[in-house]
């Protein structure tokens, strides 16, 4: 871009006149530019309404979770501009998920706004029973082990 061309943008973005342009309160045919810069005004004019118009749409979020095998509790927590200084972080959602192989979910996220998902697997009811089963270690034989340590470093000082 020229020189020349790139100050009398700079000054037009810098001016008031560039707000009035992308609200569309001033025209783009009565500034006297070159073809290309009024093109790239343009574009920059359709893009600023592109994102004027997605600004406050929720936007859809297809969640898939595949390879779950076994029994999930299902928490979802969401943030958003309803949770103020004295929200409570609690679930918003919780269910159970059962042997199902794929999960398929629809999420529609808010602007600014916070999605938490958490999947904690259940424990297995034979895996309970075997943590029941299991005996404590004895504590004699830790005290065996550690005479037998002093035993060893004693004849190794004697040896030297």
């Amino acid at each position: 871009m020229h020189p020349k061309l790139a100050r009398i943008l700079a000054n037009l973005i810098n001016s008031y006149e560039w707000e009035k342009l992308l609200n569309k309160e001033a025209s783009l045919k009565t500034l006297r530019l070159n073809k290309r810069i009024k093109a790239k005004i343009q574009e920059a004019i359709t893009l600023n309404e592109k994102a004027q118009s997605l600004i406050n749409r929720p936007k859809n979020i297809n969640l898939n979770l595949s390879k779950l095998e076994g029994e999930y509790t299902y928490k979802k927590y969401i943030v958003d501009k309803s949770c103020r200084l004295d929200c409570v972080f609690k679930p918003y959602e919780e269910k159970e998920i059962n042997g199902i192989v794929t999960y398929k979910e629809t999420l529609a996220l808010e602007p600014y706004s916070v999605v938490l998902i958490i999947l904690d697997k259940k424990p297995a009811i034979s895996e309970e029973v075997d943590k029941d089963k299991e005996e404590p270690v004895p504590i004699e034989s830790k005290e065996e082990k550690t005479e037998e340590g002093s035993k060893i470093s004693q004849k190794k000082g004697v040896e030297q």
